[in-house]
């Protein structure tokens, strides 16, 4: 994380950049600062299906999931594959086995997935 604060604070408009540190922040669980950070690479760069998909993502785990699947369907209109397999990996090594994770976030989480996969 100090890296990329490093990086930030030399080229503050770079998107890759803020991306990048909204992997870090929801990696450390600073999903507010994580989300501020992929809401900036969104607007920086609105058609990086990554980090519209990761922005959802974050916002599941801070219980938004209006706005998640607002990012979801944007990220999936964008890229399909991709945004695939970004969910199904969050899935699989996050809320899948996750102790913290709500019942519900799970259950929302692997009904967006069967959505997805029935319109593949």
């Amino acid at each position: 994380l100090a890296c990329f604060s490093k990086a930030a604070e030399l080229d503050k408009e770079n998107p890759q950049i803020w991306h990048m540190m909204g992997y870090a922040l929801i990696s450390l669980n600073r999903l507010s600062e994580a989300e501020e950070a992929l809401e900036y690479a969104k607007a920086a760069q609105p058609a990086n299906s990554e980090a519209v998909c990761a922005l959802g993502i974050c916002q599941v785990m801070q219980n938004k999931a209006d706005e998640a699947k607002k990012n979801f369907d944007t990220a999936i209109s964008m890229d399909k594959p991709i945004s695939m397999l970004m969910l199904e990996h969050f899935h699989d090594k996050f809320f899948g086995v996750s102790k913290e994770t709500q019942p519900r976030t799970k259950a929302m989480i692997e009904r967006i997935l069967e959505t997805i996969k029935l319109v593949r």
